[in-house]
């Protein structure tokens, strides 16, 4: 499988792949409101394609298999910078899930009596500028007088989570807000003919969490993902409360940890 694997790195109008360059990549994700970040290494790029790489271009990372390729982070460039190891140079990229408009973002507005919290989500991230992933909330609120935001746009969305019994996060450039222990069904059967690594180990003293695996690289999988998972030790229905994933010269894996749904 090692030599089925393939990479691709898209910065604005420039773009790398694997096979041709090496790259590895460390990117994580997860439920909780912060926004997600990673770190992508391209070996042995010219001076003149690295000067060229800015913080705030967008940036996407694809990874997978042969015939079967699709995005594990979508965000923007924090920061660039290369070094030398050994007769390799390494150009590092820190990203993150658009965590500068998410840190600079103040929202200032008064929305009317009557006015729910679906409806005023969705004008919030209008302003925020991201593309509105699934909004399916625990209970949609009406607040029945004026209601006023003059804060950073993440506090206000977190009241607003609050407020309606739900739960938002960024996934691949997209704001999604669901029920506490909403996910999205993907119909994924994880086993050992489908990438299941070893068997999934009990997680004890941390309530959200029930287990923690490895399987091979699946961009599928992302926060609140739904799967089923086939084991000696784990066996039924799980949503995806956090992981990562791993791509360098030895890994191409996915790490979860779940709970059961």
């Amino acid at each position: 499988m090692i030599f089925r694997r393939r990479i691709e790195v898209m910065l604005d109008s420039i773009k790398f792949t694997y096979p041709g360059l090496f790259i590895d990549f460390r990117t994580a994700f997860d439920d909780d409101a912060e926004p997600n970040t990673g770190e992508i290494v391209i070996y042995n790029v010219s001076d003149e394609t690295e000067n060229r790489i800015k913080k705030g271009h967008t940036v996407i990372l694809n990874a997978g298999y042969e015939g079967d390729i699709g995005t594990i982070f979508a965000g923007v460039v924090e920061e660039a910078n290369s070094k030398w190891d050994g007769p390799d140079k390494q150009l590092r990229i820190a990203c993150g899930d658009a965590t500068d408009r998410w840190a600079n973002t103040t929202v200032n507005k008064t929305y009317v009596a009557g006015s729910s919290a679906s409806q005023i989500i969705r004008d919030m991230l209008g302003i925020f500028g991201l593309e509105v992933g699934k909004v399916t909330l625990t209970q949609d609120k009406v607040y029945p007088r004026a209601r006023t935001f003059s804060m950073p746009l993440r506090t206000a969305l977190q009241q607003l989570a609050k407020d309606t019994g739900s739960k938002f996060h960024i996934s691949n450039g997209s704001v999604v807000f669901r029920a506490a222990q909403g996910g999205k069904e993907t119909g994924f059967v994880l086993n050992a003919d489908s990438g299941l690594i070893g068997s999934p180990e009990r997680v004890t003293g941390n309530d959200d969490v029930d287990y923690s695996l490895f399987c091979f690289l699946n961009h599928r999988i992302h926060a609140d993902s739904i799967i089923k998972i086939e084991s000696r030790t784990a066996n039924g229905i799980f949503r995806v409360v956090k992981g990562e994933h791993v791509g360098n010269r030895q890994d191409f894996i996915t790490r979860l940890e779940v709970k059961a749904a």
